[in-house]
């Protein structure tokens, strides 16, 4: 039999013939939830470096269709954003009663939609940016939210 006790940041094991002290001191764990935001840093600063790569490819066509580009990886990036803060907040509202988890979860799909509708046509309608950069930039953005997410997936699974 194994006992461990716990005090501050010591921990006692004694079991049959062996006991000792560990320091618990240099030891840590790694919350679900701190490896899930770690990850959602991790796509979004990739999308956010695929979009100043579009950007930058644009700006050989014109400053003002560089900034469209960005404009719509941007918009890509808000909803990335939202998407993570809704999850978080789900996964949380879960925990008590899973109906209200899944409601946000289906609430926070209508708030992108309205925000990515809103988003573009602000920039399109409003500001008057040029609509090819503008999708290009998005469609690209959301394309390496997509594929980050499988790769980091994938290499999670192997580890």
């Amino acid at each position: 039999m194994v006992a461990v006790q716990r005090h501050n940041n010591n921990a006692a094991i004694s079991s049959n013939g062996f006991n000792g002290n560990v320091s618990m001191a240099n030891v840590s764990i790694k919350k679900p939830e701190s490896e899930f935001v770690e990850k959602a840093r991790w796509l979004i600063s990739t999308q956010l470096l695929v979009s100043v790569l579009v950007a930058a490819f644009f700006l050989l066509k014109g400053p003002w269709q560089s900034l469209s580009a960005f404009y719509g990886g941007l918009a890509s990036i808000c909803i990335a954003v939202l998407l993570t803060w809704g999850v978080q907040r789900a996964t949380v509202a879960s925990a008590e009663n899973p109906t209200k988890g899944m409601l946000i979860l289906y609430v926070g799909a209508v708030q992108r939609f309205l925000l990515v509708v809103g988003l573009l046509a602000l920039g399109l309608a409003i500001i008057k940016l040029d609509p090819v950069a503008l999708c290009v930039g998005f469609a690209v953005a959301q394309l390496s939210y997509l594929i980050s997410s499988r790769n980091k997936r994938s290499s999670d699974v192997k580890n």
